[in-house]
């Protein structure tokens, strides 16, 4: 969800095997990833992905969807909640129909300087509360918070 132009990077993937559905609200970048997915399954016969446009916000719609292995939610909860507590983060992660969610969040600010709290307690707080298991993958730029639902 929110995936942007992330599935170009599949190829690097090395899967043989995927279902891929990419989710974001550009029409453009949808075409364009459609084309691409086109593309692929017809170099790759274990390859299937289509992306379709698709509002974060539209909790109904995404709770519709087939159930899935894994999601990414990658730097969208700043999105999701714009500054007003992170209820709609939090309401988006339950009703993602996936085993495991992955949230990743920038660790350096704007200007490039590292943050002094990297980490996001409330999602760890989150998934106790929900009785969800998580661990982090830290890198120098970026913490991901993989989610076992």
């Amino acid at each position: 969800m929110g995936c942007g132009l992330n599935p170009f990077s599949i190829p690097l993937m090395g899967l043989n095997k995927l279902n891929y559905y990419a989710y974001d609200l550009s029409k453009e970048e949808i075409n364009s990833l459609n084309t691409f997915f086109q593309f692929l399954e017809e170099k790759n016969d274990g390859f299937w992905g289509v992306a379709k446009v698709l509002d974060a916000f539209s909790w109904e719609e995404i709770a519709k969807h087939d159930s899935v292995d894994l999601c990414f939610l990658f730097k969208m909860t700043d999105v999701l909640d714009r500054g007003r507590g992170h209820k709609v983060s939090e309401e988006v992660i339950k009703r993602i129909p996936a085993k495991y969610v992955v949230v990743s969040f920038s660790t350096k600010t704007m200007s490039g300087k590292g943050m002094n709290f990297p980490e996001r307690k409330w999602i760890e707080l989150m998934c106790t509360r929900l009785k969800y298991t998580y661990k982090t993958l830290k890198f120098s730029n970026e913490i991901f918070y993989v989610i076992k639902k």
